[in-house]
């Protein structure tokens, strides 16, 4: 294993830029030690000498813990800190020596480590600015690396030793700009700064003379430390430059350095492929030349290029498979640049996958000046089509039927080499045409296409005007190109039984056809007949005697319809809609699967429309939502046959609305009757409430009357001559701008009156009687009536006196079947829905409606209603015992 105490491979790092002064107060440097350690193996790196300047030298010594026959030393170029070096530079003319790679150190004896150690003379370059490394590597008696073992005893991979601590002293002179042997612009900015900061000379003046093309262009001194500024215009080409100073050491130099002004753009021709042209055997071969005016006039200048495939950098996309003819520089490097000589045609080889393909060219000269060409579009196709059939695949079509078919490129030999998204189709892009044959002869048809008629073909997987040829009068299968899931192609054909089809693919790149095995199907165009006796009514809910259960639902229903060529299984639809429509695609299909979801997340059975004999449906929600009570909706109902074809004169019942409703039962006789909700104005009339022919009375406190409209809060006298059953419909909230209704109450006058039930479920009469009590409690003084009584034709009178204490519930169940509405009230303390009755007043009252404030759940809530619970409508029921309980 490496143990480091700074890092493996001995780097040493020398700092020389600006601002690191506090070691320079001396003209000798010496720096701590460098221990390190790789297995069983350390080293301990010192250096000194007369300076850490350039021209200085560095004493390096290196201390080994073992003896070794030698050392060697490599001292590099190191820019990761602090900045970058000058070291290296090709725009730079070095003065001093060059920098070691390998070079053997001198032996210096034994040490006290119990080893031996090496040292090395290093001659810092005149003109280094920036950081060096050294790396140090122990050598046995044939010159070969030793490399240190681990504590096992296992050898390891590595024999350098390095350090990464900075050591920093400040350079002579530092170049600030440019800090690049181009410029892009005429107008060029010198920028440096000198130091001499021994001996006490900190901010001493310093002599500089600037030399440009060698001129000398400016003189003059500046304080050690300080920055120097100087601007020149230039033409185009190559310029030399220089700095030179003078200090309390001598004189220095940055050594002359070349500039290349570069103001104007490369430019790039493409060769090959030509746009739109068909790669039809083997790899690709792309062609291009690069021009510069500057590089041209310099042979040591290149133009770097990216080559891009479909919008992406050729070398991310395709690495190691592009090869070629190429200039004998050319090399990709990490960020996807090549480079050229300018006017030397340049050829790159690629293997593309079938389909359609763009391609172009970017080149940059050295000072960033960049431009792209013109993006070709070519086609690659090696492998072909591959063609297959969808629909219609056997049974009935319509009279214009649709043929969908696919068209994709073959996956064969080259398709393994595809670089990119998983999901392109193969061939994406490949025009094509086609030809649709039915019985073996060519059917006109029109395509589903993607098609402007103006520019051309425009599809997802690619533009591909330049193969077109799309007019406006001529706008349909000349668009077509692989890349979309389906094809379809509508086209008129004549009714007949078992037909065949197919389609002729013509590849346009290669001009290959394929045709695929024939399909069958038959054509029938003769729509069935309407249905007969549509019939849309509210449905109706549940009514006992003292109970009411009722949920939105419209019943449909039709006649059967005759047409031998139904479909067989599902041959009704059923459709809604809120508003009126003009055709059956305005409408919402209604599920017919045989259950429905409600809005509160049950579900339901409903009719499944299996056959032609299932006629009828109740339609009580529409996507998870419940229908709306008194909302309009126009529902109709059509028939297909086996083609699909259904009646454009299609049969609709509209507006039709659900209400909640109830039944009313009366006796032959006189019946005392009410409503608990106000009633819809088609119902709200005695005849519509009580049947045609019945007489019915009002009291009205102090005269008898015969109402005009039935009111909820109020009871009513109703004589028929027969026994009947009435249906009557609840009047709901308003669905357009009328004002809403008011909750129903009653205001009474001392005296008796006839009131009714206010509830769709019986309810205890201290609760539906609540705001004729004062105080909320059972005391007789504390009610503003006295009596409250009922009648039934099999039960007679009855009733209670507030402040009694009846032991209600002592007479056993009552029967769902058997109305009972007297008993209720005087053996159960209870009122029930549909029932009058009479209530003296003691005082003055309103009679409020609990119409919207009470349900079954609030007796089944107020006590233990574990024995004593109205039921839900399957048997028996018991009211709760005990008055006190509710």
């Amino acid at each position: 294993m490496k143990q480091r105490s700074i890092q493996f491979s001995a780097l040493l790092i020398i700092f020389l830029f600006s601002g690191i002064g506090s070691a320079l107060a001396e003209p000798s440097g010496s720096f701590l030690p460098a221990n390190v350690t790789v297995g069983n193996m350390s080293v301990i790196i010192n250096y000194s000498g007369t300076g850490f300047r350039p021209g200085d030298t560095v004493n390096i010594t290196a201390d080994f813990n073992t003896s070794v026959a030698g050392a060697k030393i490599s001292i590099t170029d190191n820019p990761n800190l602090f900045g970058a070096n000058l070291v290296g530079a090709n725009n730079v003319n070095l003065v001093g020596a060059d920098l070691p790679t390998d070079a053997l150190m001198t032996s210096l004896g034994d040490n006290e480590l119990g080893g031996n150690s090496f040292g090395y003379d290093f001659q810092i370059p005149e003109d280094l600015s920036g950081s060096l490394g050294v790396d140090i590597s122990p050598l046995d008696s044939e010159g070969n690396s030793i490399y240190p073992s681990d504590s096992e005893g296992n050898l390891l991979d590595d024999a350098d030793f390095s350090d990464l601590d900075g050591f920093g002293v400040d350079p002579y002179i530092e170049i600030i700009s440019p800090d690049s042997e181009f410029a892009g612009e005429s107008c060029v900015d010198f920028n440096f700064s000198a130091y001499d900061d021994y001996a006490g000379q900190a901010g001493s003046q310093i002599i500089y003379t600037f030399w440009l093309d060698g001129v000398q262009k400016n003189n003059g001194v500046i304080t050690s430390g300080a920055y120097k500024q100087l601007q020149f215009e230039l033409d185009d080409g190559s310029h030399t430059w220089e700095v030179k100073t003078k200090d309390s050491l001598g004189e220095h130099t940055s050594g002359t350095r070349t500039l290349y002004v570069d103001t104007e753009c490369p430019s790039v021709t493409l060769i090959s492929p030509q746009d739109c042209f068909n790669q039809v055997i083997g790899a690709t071969q792309f062609n291009f030349t690069c021009e510069d005016a500057l590089a041209a006039q310099y042979s040591d200048l290149d133009l770097s290029y990216t080559l891009y495939i479909d919008g992406e950098p050729a070398e991310d996309l395709y690495g190691d498979m592009l090869s070629g003819d190429v200039f004998s520089g050319d090399v990709f490097t990490g960020n996807t640049l090549s480079t050229t000589k300018p006017g030397v045609p340049v050829t790159r080889e690629i293997e593309l996958a079938d389909g359609a393909h763009n391609w172009s060219v970017s080149v940059e000269d050295g000072a960033g000046n960049s431009v792209t060409s013109e993006v070709r579009k070519f086609y690659v196709d090696l492998n072909g089509f591959t063609v297959s059939l969808s629909t219609p695949n056997g049974g009935y079509v319509s009279a214009n039927p649709t043929f969908n078919f696919t068209v994709t490129g073959n996956t064969e030999n080259n398709w393994d080499s595809w670089i990119g998204e998983e999901s392109v189709v193969p061939g994406a892009g490949l025009p094509f045409d086609y030809q649709l044959l039915v019985d073996g002869k060519e059917v006109k048809g029109s395509c589903d296409c993607d098609c402007d008629c103006d520019e051309g073909y425009s599809d997802d997987e690619g533009d591909n005007d330049c193969t077109v040829g799309c007019t406006e009068e001529d706008c349909d299968e000349s668009c077509l190109a692989v890349g979309k899931d389906m094809y379809s192609v509508k086209a008129a054909v004549a009714d007949g039984v078992n037909k065949n089809w197919t389609v002729i693919i013509t590849d346009r790149t290669t001009g290959k056809t394929y045709q695929p095995t024939v399909k069958h199907f038959s054509v029938d165009s003769v729509d069935p007949a309407c249905v007969a006796n549509l019939n849309v009514r509210d449905a109706f809910g549940s009514t006992s005697w003292y109970s009411i259960r009722d949920y939105p639902g419209l019943v449909v229903s039709w006649k059967a319809n005759t047409d031998s060529d139904l479909r067989p299984t599902e041959p009704y639809e059923v459709y809604i809609s809120t508003s009126k429509p003009s055709c059956i695609e305005d409408m919402q299909k209604v599920d017919t699967s045989g259950s429905e979801t409600h809005t509160d997340g049950s579900t339901t059975p409903n009719q499944k429309l299996e056959n032609s004999s299932v006629t009828d449906l109740c339609i009580e929600a529409l996507d998870g939502k419940d229908i709306v009570y008194g909302k309009d909706y126009w529902v109709a109902v059509i028939a297909r046959d086996n083609a699909s074809n259904y009646n454009d004169a299609f049969s609709m019942c509209g507006p039709v609305q659900t209400y909640e409703d109830m039944d009313l039962t009366l006796e032959e006789g006189w019946n005392l009757k009410s409503v608990p909700k106000s009633l819809v104005a088609s119902s709200a009339c005695p005849e519509s409430a009580f049947g045609n022919g019945s007489t019915v009375l009002y009291w009205d406190g102090s005269c008898w009357q015969f109402p005009e409209t039935i009111e909820p809060c109020k009871g009513y006298w109703v004589y028929t001559k027969e026994p009947c059953v009435t249906n009557v419909k609840f009047r709901g909230m308003s669905g357009d701008c009328t004002n809403p209704d008011v909750p129903a109450s009653l205001e009474l006058t001392p005296g008796w009156h006839i009131i009714g039930h206010t509830s769709a479920n019986a309810a205890a009469w201290s609760l539906t009687l609540a705001s004729l009590n004062d105080f909320d409690s059972d005391l007789a003084e504390d009610y503003r009536f006295s009596n409250l009584i009922t009648y039934s034709q099999g039960e007679g009178w009855g009733g209670i006196i507030p402040g009694v204490d009846y032991d209600f519930g002592t007479e056993g169940q009552l029967s769902e079947s058997d109305s009972s509405p007297v008993a209720a009230l005087q053996s159960y303390g209870y009122m029930v829905p549909g029932q009058g009755y009479w209530i003296f007043m003691k005082d003055e009252g309103i009679y409020a409606s609990i119409e919207n404030v009470y349900n079954l759940d609030i007796d089944q809530n107020t006590g233990d209603t574990t024995d004593d619970t109205i039921d839900d409508g399957t048997g028996d029921i018991d009211f709760p015992d005990d008055i006190s309980d509710l």
